[in-house]
């Protein structure tokens, strides 16, 4: 059964609205705005909500059909007149009036901007004599008829302006509409879309949970993207630009292809005066960025509209005309390179595995992953060697699957030490976290130490070990490889970041949180520069964060959890990570259902990553607290279940906040079963507690367990009861 589309409230207009009603007859309201914002559907509100209250209402609407009929507008509803314009007026209100309740009527007229003359009139008729309360809709930009336009500029009517919806009123309605919560990031991507149209919104979510892209994962409803418009909100989209032709079709075209571009490049790629006209009519919109002008499409989806119904071979010559004219630009920083080889893949030019390699090195410093694959995959075809195969693979490595390379003939390509490092390094990382078989990855470590002669070529080894070392619980050695590795100068910044996030784990887990800040500096300046592990800032950031926790800097822990989360928005595991980062600080804040919600997010967002490399053992561990101290049993006795069963061996250093959370749940579930179990979603009371079992039992986490407490001093804040139906864990078990 098709769902039905809730009512967007908006509190503010509808707020003004009434308070106009409540003048009485005589007045009323003008709601404009710009197509497809909402204007009828709130129009509509209004007239239901004042026919609930006993008042007789009226409901007219103007087209383009109806435009060259006298009264065509209100013909429905008074039926056949004839006559001079000023008798057909006379007897409209006649007829207008019949049948109304104490003489009280609201008329809505929708679309006014369409009214013929004669209903025009009778329009304005009915509010200046004060027979009816009015409430119309016009579109901006578009002529009225000079009697609607007379009702608000002599005051008849107050003007509204009806705005495009803003990101908090997407989720609320799709969330409402959908029954259920909307992933924040799906929100904001799906708002990009549409912009605040509520008519572009409606016709693509339909689409999008028709097409199964838009659907609950985990319990959270997620755009996988990668939409493809339907047809009836292409034809919408298309009907909205209108007939393009000639140069205002090429303009759109290449913006489709390419936005955004320079003015100035823009208008050699097409026509000056088609440009100029294409910004008057409104399908592009000019900005100023930096010192240049830039050109983009007036709405995303206009684009989109347009890539449907493209021809292959006209995209392909486009992309490559578009590549060529950055080049002869003189467009060759970083980012222009990269841009020019994502065109230049899909265009009709020969592929160039330099350009290739080198936007191939650009995708994996920002991080974009995928792109990186396709670049390096790209450059190996065209020649592009052993670089283009370490791009690939350090991007499969990033986006935690295992890479498809053949690793002997990754060795047998390498030339020199360093190549046959960089080659181990890759196939190691991939066997430790992609695999999980980190036996395997020390053993090829272990081989490659004994292969290599040069001291440089040991320290980058050693500076994987720290990070080994630092992830599989052994911090002294951690610290002690990363020393040693970072004492050489001319260590590779794909070595340096290996080694810096390596010590901090180290750091981190004995509880040396105030060594941290100078080894991230420079671990996070070696991420900027990195190419092919620059992905490793996010471990950086969590054990970071971690060493923050544990020693209660918790403000600050906060600030570092949320400036990661805005820095990686549009990237899809990136996001994810930082999620589970914004979860885990919220807990050890103290705020449990707050991190609830980030938790639950990153775990569905982490679903088609499998292990996603060991954050999904990440985020499960205070998965499982938060809701346990949320009261959903049920779902952290599953999540624990499930982290057991996949529960990644690089992520031994975790081990204490495992135990803890395992002992929250277990003190949730002794509680439960005394007291019976509390409603899912409602917390058990809280009580702060001088000392308890589960602290006096565990000295060496008792850094930890007041981390996930509250912030201010005492002990911490655990449910009434609780601590005393924890399970202890055996002595022979203690957390390392």
């Amino acid at each position: 059964m098709e769902r039905a589309w809730p009512f967007v409230q908006r509190q503010a207009e509808l707020h003004s609205i009434e308070a106009v009603l409540r003048n009485g007859a005589g007045c009323g309201i003008l709601l404009a705005g710009p197509a497809g914002v909402g204007k009828t559907r709130l129009a509509r509100e209004v007239v239901g909500r004042a026919e609930g209250r006993g008042v007789t209402t009226r409901w007219v609407v103007g087209a383009l059909s109806s435009r060259g009929l006298a009264l065509g507008a209100f013909a429905g509803l008074l039926g056949d007149l004839r006559g001079d314009p000023t008798g057909l007026v006379t007897e409209a209100l006649r007829g207008f009036l019949s049948g109304a309740r104490d003489g009280q009527v609201l008329l809505g007229v929708d679309d006014a901007h369409l009214l013929d003359d004669t209903s025009a009139l009778l329009v304005h008729q009915l509010a200046v004599q004060g027979v009816a309360v009015v409430v119309a809709t016009v579109r901006t930009g578009e002529p009225v008829p000079d009697l609607v336009g007379r009702l608000w500029n002599d005051g008849h009517l107050e003007r509204f302006e009806v705005g495009p919806l803003g990101q908090r009123q997407t989720a609320s309605l799709l969330e409402e509409f959908l029954g259920g919560p909307v992933e924040r990031t799906t929100v904001g991507r799906v708002w990009e879309v549409a912009r605040g149209n509520l008519l572009y919104l409606r016709h693509f979510v339909a689409g999008e949970v028709e097409a199964r892209r838009l659907q609950p994962v985990r319990g959270i409803w997620r755009w996988s993207g990668g939409a493809s418009m339907s047809p009836g909100l292409t034809d919408l989209v298309t009907t909205r630009m209108g007939e393009l032709t000639g140069p205002a079709a090429l303009v759109v075209d290449v913006l489709a292809l390419a936005e955004p571009l320079e003015v100035g490049l823009l208008a050699g790629l097409t026509d000056a005066s088609a440009v100029e006209r294409a910004e008057e009519s409104g399908l592009i919109r000019v900005e100023e960025a930096g010192r240049r002008l830039e050109a983009r499409l007036a709405h995303p989806l206009f684009g989109e509209a347009r890539r449907v119904r493209m021809g292959t071979l006209r995209a392909r010559r486009l992309r490559g005309r578009v590549s060529q004219a950055l080049a002869e630009a003189g467009c060759d920083q970083a980012d222009d390179l990269l841009r020019r080889a994502v065109l230049a893949l899909d265009s009709d030019l020969a592929p160039d595995w330099r350009l290739l390699v080198e936007a191939g090195r650009r995708a994996g410093q920002l991080c974009d992953l995928p792109t990186a694959v396709r670049l390096g995959r790209a450059a190996e075809a065209a020649g592009g060697g052993f670089e283009a195969a370490m791009i690939a693979m350090g991007a499969f490595n990033g986006l935690s699957r295992p890479s498809t390379a053949d690793f002997a003939a990754l060795t047998a390509a390498a030339g020199t030490d360093a190549d046959l490092v960089r080659a181990t390094v890759a196939r190691a990382i991939d066997l430790a976290w992609m695999a999980s078989r980190p036996a395997e990855a020390e053993a090829l470590l272990d081989a490659a130490e004994s292969q290599t002669s040069g001291e440089e070529a040991h320290r980058q080894l050693m500076a994987l070990r720290a990070l080994f070392n630092g992830q599989l619980a052994r911090p002294h050695r951690a610290i002690e490889a990363a020393v040693t590795a970072l004492a050489s100068p001319l260590l590779p910044d794909e070595a340096v970041l290996l080694a810096t996030t390596g010590y901090i784990t180290g750091l981190a887990t004995v509880g040396r949180a105030d060594e941290l800040a100078p080894l991230v500096t420079v671990g996070v300046a070696a991420a900027g520069r990195a190419a092919q592990y620059a992905f490793l800032q996010f471990p950086l950031t969590a054990t970071r964060l971690l060493g923050l926790r544990l020693a209660g800097h918790l403000g600050e822990a906060t600030d570092v959890a949320r400036e990661c989360w805005e820095s990686v928005q549009g990237l899809e595991l990136p996001t994810a990570i930082a999620s589970v980062l914004m979860g885990d600080v919220l807990l050890a804040r103290g705020r449990p259902v707050s991190a609830l919600r980030w938790l639950r997010e990153a775990y569905a967002r982490l679903e088609p990553f499998d292990h996603a490399g060991g954050f999904e053992h990440v985020c499960l561990i205070p998965l499982i607290r938060a809701l346990a101290l949320t009261g959903d049993l049920t779902a952290a006795a599953e999540a624990s279940a499930t982290l057991r069963a996949r529960e990644h061996p690089m992520m031994r250093f975790l081990r204490p906040d495992l135990l803890l959370s395992q002992a929250a749940l277990a003190a949730a579930q002794g509680l439960a079963s005394r007291a019976g179990s509390p409603s899912p979603g409602r917390p058990p009371r809280w009580r702060r507690q001088p000392d308890s079992p589960l602290t006096r039992s565990w000295p060496c986490t008792r850094r930890r367990v007041w981390a996930t407490g509250r912030p201010s001093g005492g002990s911490p804040c655990w449910p009434v009861g609780w601590t005393a139906h924890a399970r202890r864990p055996p002595p022979s078990t203690p957390p390392r």
